[in-house]
């Protein structure tokens, strides 16, 4: 048969406890533990968002814009087109010359 335990003293003395007490300045407080503990988890975090934010923008960022330069040279301007077909004039002119006297032949 099982024993039925609810004596007092038997109970209060399992959870009093063992060592003597100590003053509460002289260790930190679990809260603060865990306080410290949870910040260094957020700083962590943090740096890694953050490295990954700078590893996406390194890697996917807008290309720099590269400007090609020359020295300012005088020089004659050269186009060439190379095309096939017929050219035509989109206007015709009539040039003639007026003179007035002999002709020779």
């Amino acid at each position: 048969m099982e024993e039925d335990h609810n004596n007092p003293e038997e109970t209060s003395a399992a959870s009093a406890p063992v060592g003597p007490a100590s003053p509460p300045g002289d260790h930190p407080s679990k809260s603060r533990a865990l306080l410290q503990r949870r910040s260094l988890w957020l700083i962590g975090a943090l740096l890694v968002v953050l490295a990954g934010a700078l590893g996406y923008h390194w890697l996917f960022g807008k290309p720099k814009i590269v400007y090609t330069t020359a020295a300012v040279e005088r020089g004659d301007i050269e186009s060439t087109v190379a095309a096939a077909g017929i050219v035509q004039p989109v206007t015709f002119v009539d040039v003639g010359a007026q003179t007035s006297g002999v002709w020779i032949v």
